[in-house]
C-alpha cells in the first residue's frame, strides 16, 4: 500500500490517535469478566501443557466452537503475564492493522473516504471500548475486514486471495457465533458476483475451515456428543438438553429484540452515552442496555434507519452499473441486513438474550457507509457540515473516554482478590457472593492466579470443568464478595443479604464498587 506524504501524514495522526485511545490507561481502566475468565482457564492449561482441549467453552446456546483462540494466544500465557489484559495487547495490535485494512477498502473508493472510515473506526468510543477487551470478539473486525478486502479483489479476478478468505474464515468459525453468518454471505457473494477461481484453491479452502473444526468432533466423540445434543436441542423449545431456559422477552427484556438492539447499538458507536463508567458501559442486562438506550438522541436512531434504508434504494437505483463503489455497499449492507435478520430469528422466535458484543461484526460495514454518506455531501458542496459533524463526533467519543473510570475494572478486582488472601492467610476458604450483574465477575481465576484458590465457590455450577470442587470439605472461612449495582435497584434479597454480612463478618475493604467481607468458621 502507497501513501502520497500528505496521505501519509493524516492517516498517520489519525492511526495514532486511535492507538492512544486504544492504550490511554489501559490496564487502570481494562474490562475483565465471565468471558475472559473462561478463557483464561483453558489458555492457561494450554500454555502448561496441562490440558489440550478439542473444544473451547460453552456459548450462551451451550454449543462450543473450536479451540484455535486459545491455541493462538496461549504463547502470551505462557512466555508473558497469564492475565487476558496481555491479550488484550494482541488485540489492540489487531486494530492497528484493522485501520490499514479499512482504509486499503476505502480508498479504491477515493482516499478522502478512506480517511473519514478510518477515523470513524479509530475514534468511536465503542468500537474502542470493545477493542480494550483481551477476548477473541476483539479480533472480529480484523477478520472481517480481511474477508471484505479478500472478497473485493477476488470480484477483481485476482485469485491468490483465496487463501486469506479462506484461513480467516476458518478462524472465525472458532471465535465467536455472531461470525458464522460471514458463511453463508461470502456464499452469497460468490454465487452473486460469480467468482471464478481454481477447483483445488477451492478445495483446499474448505479442507482449512474442515481442518479449523475437526477437533469439535473429538470432543463430540469423548462426551457422547454433547456438543451437537445442546445445538440441535436449542431448537426444541421444550428440551431438557439445554444450557439454561430461555426467559421471555417481555417488559424490560424487550430491550434484546433485534428492532431496538441494531439502532440503538449502532447510534452508540456515534454517540455512546451514559456517562463515563466503563463497567455501565459495557453492561448488559436489560436495566443497564434500558438506561443507556434512553440517553441516545432520536435523531441518531433515525440516521442510522434511514441510512440503511437510503443504500438498499442506491443498490436498487444503480443495479446497472455495479461498479466498485456498488459492490461496496451491496456487501456492506448485504451483510448487514442478514445480521438483522439472524438476530431477529434468535430474538423473536426463540426468544435469546442478546447483547451488544454481538453487533461487532457490522460495525466495520457501519462505518463505511457513513463515510460514504459524507463523501456524497462533500461531492454536493457541504463540506462544512461534514466538518462540524466530525468535530461533534470527536467531542462526543474522545472526551468519556480521556474521562473515564471503571468500577469494576481488572486493577480493583486484583486489589479486592489481594486484600481477601491478606486477611485469609493460610486459612481454607468459601467464596461466596449475591447474585448481581456484577457477580460472575472472574473472580474465581484471579484467586488461581494469585496461588491460593477457594475450597468451593458460587462460580462452580459454571466453571467446574476447569478444576475440582471440594464441596463437602470443612473450611476455615468464608469470602464474601458482593457486587452493587451502579443504577437503579439492587436484586430482591440483595440488601437484607447485604445487611446479615455485615452484622455478622469482618469487612476487609471496598474497591471501586466491590465490597470484601470474611467470616471465620466459628461464626459459620
Amino acid at each position: 500500500m502507497r501513501f502520497k506524504p500528505k496521505l501519509l501524514f493524516i492517516i498517520s495522526l489519525i492511526i495514532a490517535l486511535g492507538l492512544f485511545l486504544r492504550l490511554y490507561r489501559y490496564e487502570e481502566l481494562f474490562y475483565y469478566a465471565i468471558d475472559e475468565e473462561k478463557a483464561a482457564y483453558i489458555t492457561t492449561g494450554i500454555a502448561k501443557l496441562e490440558h489440550l482441549p478439542t473444544a473451547g467453552y460453552p456459548s450462551s446456546i451451550g454449543f462450543r466452537q473450536g479451540p484455535l483462540f486459545f491455541y493462538l494466544t496461549s504463547f502470551v500465557y505462557r512466555f508473558f503475564d497469564p492475565l487476558p489484559v496481555t491479550v488484550g495487547y494482541l488485540s489492540i495490535l489487531a486494530s492497528v492493522v484493522s485501520m490499514l485494512l479499512i482504509y486499503a477498502v476505502m480508498k479504491k473508493i477515493n482516499p478522502k473516504t478512506g480517511l473519514i472510515a478510518v477515523f470513524f473506526y479509530a475514534v468511536s468510543y465503542l468500537n474502542v471500548l470493545y477493542e480494550r477487551r483481551g477476548w477473541q470478539l476483539s479480533l472480529d473486525s480484523l477478520l472481517i475486514l480481511t474477508v471484505l478486502y479478500s472478497l473485493l479483489n477476488l470480484i477483481k479476478g485476482k485469485q491468490k486471495f483465496i487463501i486469506p478468505l479462506f484461513l480467516s474464515l476458518a478462524m472465525m468459525t472458532n471465535f465467536e457465533m455472531a461470525l458464522l453468518n460471514f458463511l453463508p454471505w461470502t456464499l452469497m457473494a460468490w454465487l452473486f458476483f460469480r467468482i471464478n477461481t481454481h477447483r483445488k484453491f477451492i478445495i483446499i479452502g474448505i479442507s482449512l475451515i474442515i481442518a479449523a473444526n475437526a477437533s469439535l468432533l473429538v470432543f463430540d466423540l469423548r462426551h457422547q456428543f454433547l456438543n451437537s445434543r445442546y445445538l440441535l436441542n436449542y431448537f426444541i423449545s421444550d428440551s431438557s438438553i439445554r444450557i439454561a431456559p430461555n426467559v421471555p422477552l417481555t417488559g424490560q427484556r424487550e430491550v434484546y429484540l433485534a428492532h431496538n438492539l441494531f439502532p440503538n447499538t449502532l447510534a452508540r458507536t456515534l454517540y455512546p452515552a451514559a456517562g463515563h463508567d466503563l463497567a455501565i458501559q459495557y453492561a448488559n442486562c436489560p436495566q443497564y442496555l434500558t438506561f443507556k438506550y434512553s440517553r441516545i438522541p432520536k435523531i441518531l436512531r433515525l440516521f442510522v434507519i434511514l441510512l440503511i434504508f437510503y443504500y438498499v434504494y442506491f443498490l436498487f437505483k444503480k443495479r446497472q452499473i455495479r461498479d466498485l463503489n456498488w459492490q461496496l455497499v451491496f456487501l456492506a449492507v448485504s451483510f448487514i441486513l442478514l445480521h438483522f435478520a439472524a438476530t431477529s430469528v434468535y430474538t423473536y422466535i426463540f426468544q435469546g438474550e442478546m447483547a451488544e458484543y454481538y453487533l461487532i461484526p457490522v460495525f466495520a460495514f457501519f462505518f463505511m457507509l457513513v463515510a460514504l454518506a459524507f463523501r456524497e455531501m462533500v461531492n454536493r458542496k457541504l463540506s462544512l457540515p461534514v466538518y462540524i459533524l466530525m468535530f461533534l463526533f470527536s467531542c462526543a467519543n474522545i472526551i468519556p473516554l480521556v474521562q473515564s473510570e471503571n468500577s469494576y475494572g481488572l486493577n480493583k478486582k486484583l486489589a479486592a482478590v489481594d486484600a481477601g488472601l491478606r486477611a485469609l492467610g493460610n486459612s481454607s476458604f468459601e467464596l461466596s457472593s449475591f447474585q448481581t450483574c456484577w457477580y460472575s465477575g472472574g473472580y474465581r481465576y484471579l484467586f488461581t492466579y494469585k496461588g491460593k484458590e477457594p475450597d468451593r465457590s458460587y462460580m462452580d455450577r459454571y466453571l467446574s470443568e476447569y478444576y475440582t470442587p471440594e464441596a463437602g470439605k470443612n473450611v476455615d472461612s468464608e469470602l464474601i464478595i458482593l457486587t452493587p449495582e451502579l443504577i437503579g435497584e439492587n436484586p430482591a434479597g440483595y440488601e437484607a443479604y447485604r445487611h446479615e454480612i455485615i452484622t455478622t463478618s469482618e469487612h476487609i475493604g471496598t474497591f471501586g464498587a466491590i465490597e470484601v467481607y470474611l467470616i471465620d468458621s466459628n461464626d459459620l
